[in-house]
């Protein structure tokens, strides 16, 4: 493949990514405080929001048994078309007006992208990765990067062309997701010509990397240590999924934000997120992934807290501490990403999944699973049941206290493996020989007899 084809890829790749997180971020703005306006209750909300990390988290389940590297490009095009076309019928469903057609709609609709994004998730960073071997740590932090710009994007924008759609006399709700949408519609047509097949790899390669069996992805699920990993990082989604269902209606009722400034007010989560994710990606590089561990298991449990403390102080329900406290929420959900994916691969390594291909697959489907489960309670459980009884202020309390918990366990054990300390823990990457070619053993698995000096690392 040529250079200049690598990198429209690359471009290709990122440009989905920025798709799948503006809509999630106009989503946040626009939906909760239309749906609310239209008749729906909290709960019913948080069930719309939830239903595609529904959809995502059996996705993911199922792509686990049945996704292989000869078959990712067909996979993540199959998700590109269907993200985009879901992401358009999610803006015709806005054109209803009866509360129960529109909420039923919307749980259908977002059922088919949550099957587009399980899709897309899968299998964008091991196509980043299988780009770039060498530089695994810095494509994934330039993938949340792209998240960044679109969730920064998304909610202006969406605001924005609300805004002018009711200007010119149209459904000012529907407007933003026809754009999207369509613009995700036309990077299927882009991902067909550009993003490489499996026929580009080395053929021995391929056919010596196997299908990725039921029992396998249980064996990998019953690892040591990955579960007790898994809890807080769960955790932590259940808090972005929590976000993105209860922060619009806090600004716009308790702290008094007009709603059209509201998706400016989200920048105050996404600028921070984009400046700090390449941080995270040059730490983990560098390896010191031990800061960036540290930094998301104190916020995770800093940012509900804060977000407490105005029902006990009155003076702080205003729109500078509240910005102020958004930002420090895009700080942490950076760090939840890049650092994340990354400890998860080492734990496997640890565990003997010694299968490069097969340990990134496997990392990759349990990773979007932790996030598709994590999001779901949070939108759902926490930011529709626990959120209609508690309010948000002595929700997100309880939040904390699970936050802390979960996270103090994590850094004793993380210390204990040897993935936090002062020492630095590199992530070995493809196996690459002096030529820039992958290393395999008939077998199917890497070579142990490398020199150490063509190892890449993260």
């Amino acid at each position: 493949m040529s250079r200049i084809k690598n990198r429209l890829a690359f471009v290709i790749l990122l440009s989905v990514y920025f798709c799948e997180a503006a809509n999630t971020s106009l989503t946040a703005a626009l939906f909760a405080p239309f749906a609310i306006d239209l008749g729906l209750n909290e709960t019913e909300v948080g069930l719309v929001q939830g239903t595609v990390d529904i959809a995502n988290f059996f996705g993911q389940i199922f792509l686990a048994s049945v996704i292989i590297p000869a078959t990712r490009k067909m996979f993540y095009t199959v998700g590109v078309l269907v993200s985009g076309v879901s992401v358009i019928l999610f803006g015709v469903a806005g054109n209803e007006t009866r509360p129960v057609y529109f909420f039923t709609l919307c749980v259908c609709t977002r059922a088919v992208m949550g099957v587009g994004a399980s899709l897309v998730y899968a299998s964008t960073v091991p196509l980043l990765t299988k780009l770039y071997p060498r530089k695994a740590g810095v494509v994934t932090s330039a993938a949340q990067v792209a998240l960044g710009f679109g969730g920064m994007s998304g909610a202006p924008l969406g605001s924005l062309l609300a805004s002018l759609g009711t200007l010119i006399g149209l459904n000012g709700y529907t407007l933003p997701y026809y754009i999207v949408g369509s613009f995700e519609a036309f990077l299927f047509l882009c991902s067909l010509v550009f993003i490489p097949s499996s026929s580009d790899s080395n053929p021995e390669f391929l056919a010596a990397t196997p299908k990725i069996p039921k029992d396998v992805f249980l064996q990998f699920v019953s690892a040591k240590n990955l579960l007790l990993f898994s809890l807080p990082v769960l955790s932590m989604f259940a808090l972005v999924g929590f976000k993105d269902v209860s922060y619009s209606p806090y600004l716009l009722f308790d702290i008094g934000v007009k709603q059209n400034f509201l998706g400016f007010v989200f920048l105050a989560i996404t600028i921070p997120y984009i400046c700090v994710s390449p941080i995270w990606g040059v730490l983990v590089h560098r390896g010191r992934v031990s800061v960036s561990l540290i930094f998301l298991f104190g916020t995770g449990a800093a940012v509900p807290l804060l977000f407490f403390l105005p029902a006990v102080f009155d003076v702080l329900r205003n729109v500078y501490y509240t910005v102020g406290t958004m930002v420090l929420t895009g700080m942490f959900i950076s760090s939840l990403f890049v650092s994340c994916h990354l400890v998860f691969e080492k734990i496997a390594e640890i565990n003997g999944f010694e299968h490069e291909e097969m340990r990134k697959l496997l990392v990759a489907n349990w990773f979007n699973t932790i996030r598709a489960l994590g999001k779901i309670i949070g939108s759902f459980l926490i930011g529709g049941v626990v959120l209609q009884r508690l309010k948000f202020n002595n929700t997100c309390l309880v939040h904390a206290v699970i936050n802390v918990f979960l996270g103090s366990i994590a850094l004793r054990q993380l210390w204990v493996l040897g993935i936090l300390g002062r020492h630095r823990v590199y992530f070995s990457v493809d196996v690459v020989d002096r030529k820039g070619q992958r290393t395999f053993s008939p077998d199917g698995y890497f070579s142990d007899s490398i020199d150490s000096d063509s190892h890449s690392y993260l």
